[in-house]
Formats: C-alpha cells, sequence, structure tokens
C-alpha cells in the first residue's frame, strides 16, 4: 500500500490543476485513484456504488437523495463520499450539511467522507448514534499535509475495514487530543487514595490504580 499512497500523492499533485473546476472530471481522476489504492475495485457498484440512494421515498418525496458514492458491505453502505471540485476552497463550510443529511438517512454508514480529491474530510457519530458529528475526526490535505494519515487509512482498507477497528481508533483519537481534566469537588472525592474518581481525558501515572470511573466509561481512561 505504501507505494500506490506515494504514488498516488504524485498523481494528484499532477493532475489536480485539470480539474479544478469540475465535480466528475475531480471524481474519475483524483477520488476514484485513492479508493483504488485501499483495495476497493471501483468498476464495482457491489463495492462502490455511485450514486447511491439515501432514506426513503415517500409521497412528498418519490425521488430518494444521492450520495456520490457509497462503499458497500454485504449490500449495506458503511462509507458515504460526497465528491466537489479539486477547486472547492470552502469544503466544509459549504458542503458539510449536504453529507450530515445523507448520512443520518442511511442510519447505517459510520463514516462520512467530503472530499474535494484534494481535501478530505473524514466524519463520523460519535457524538449522538446515527447523527453525523459537526466535526471531522480526521483532516488530509493532500497538497500541504507532510503525511498522510496513514493508520486511518489503513483501517479504511476493504480488507481491513470494521466498525470496531474504526471505533477504536475514533476513541484513541479523542484519548490522544482532549487534555482537559476536570477535578470532581472535595465533597465527590473518593477518601481512599486509591481511589480514583477519573475524568475523561485523565492520565494516570504508574503509581495510581484505577478503582472506579463514575463520571465518564472506564474506556476513556488509559495509563501512562
Amino acid at each position: 500500500m505504501r507505494e500506490a499512497l506515494e504514488n498516488y500523492l504524485k498523481w494528484v499533485r499532477k493532475k489536480y490543476r485539470h480539474v479544478c473546476n469540475v465535480e466528475r472530471a475531480t471524481e474519475w481522476s483524483l477520488i476514484g485513484p485513492f479508493f483504488t489504492v485501499l483495495g476497493y475495485d471501483v468498476t464495482d457498484p457491489e463495492q462502490l456504488a455511485p450514486q447511491f440512494r439515501v432514506g426513503e421515498s415517500s409521497e412528498q418525496f418519490p425521488e430518494r437523495e444521492c450520495v456520490d458514492f457509497a462503499i458497500l458491505q454485504e449490500g449495506l453502505p458503511v462509507i458515504l463520499v460526497e465528491a466537489k471540485p479539486a477547486g472547492e476552497k470552502k469544503l466544509v463550510e459549504r458542503h458539510q450539511p449536504q453529507l450530515a443529511s445523507y448520512f443520518d438517512k442511511t442510519k447505517r454508514a459510520k463514516i462520512g467522507i467530503l472530499t474535494s480529491g484534494v481535501e478530505w474530510r473524514f466524519f463520523t457519530d460519535r457524538d449522538t448514534p446515527n447523527r453525523m458529528d459537526a466535526e471531522p475526526f480526521e483532516t488530509w490535505n493532500v497538497l500541504h499535509d507532510k503525511q498522510p494519515p496513514t493508520e486511518l487509512l489503513g483501517i479504511l482498507r476493504k480488507d481491513g475495514y470494521t466498525i470496531r477497528a474504526i471505533q477504536e481508533f475514533i476513541d484513541g483519537q479523542r484519548l490522544l487530543f482532549d487534555d482537559e481534566v476536570l477535578i470532581p469537588p472535595p465533597s465527590e472525592q473518593p477518601q481512599d487514595p486509591n481511589e480514583i474518581l477519573a475524568q475523561r481525558g485523565a492520565v494516570l501515572t504508574d503509581g495510581q490504580e484505577l478503582r472506579r470511573c463514575e463520571w465518564e466509561p472506564c474506556r476513556e481512561i488509559f495509563v501512562a
């Protein structure tokens, strides 16, 4: 995958100027090849379905909305991809609500990707189940970032994608960047020095032993 990814980066940097203002050309030239790197056959509609319909049709809305691409597992959408032209400068500001609408209607997908082929924004539903978060959990600019998010890309591979792997990655990101530690008031502090009321993002030293977690689930805690 490493060599294929390096070749993809070179390709985007060389070709993106030619598709700056054309969404369909961006899909063919920049976005499709990305998923090829991840091991998907972009010509197989059972793996990558173009213009995937979301939600349920009704008398009021007989035509269901379509997201640009959906990555399928066993016929069900697990990743939604909304594409925009490579020259789009305000990707999230203008188009995040559109992707969120598609994501919320599927009730199945756990990853939403908003991309211009140059900028990539990765979303999930960690705040509220089945509702896409307002902020991406990972971002990537092919032209400006020195390194691609290789750990995430490895999880998104056709032979590596699972809901559990995605959840563990996202939980790890939250612990890594959330350094806010709230200290409970004295009346709520345990008397036993080994009994620690742990807060989200708390870091325990080697000499401390975690006894209970009442403020957040224990999976929010890690030992340094």
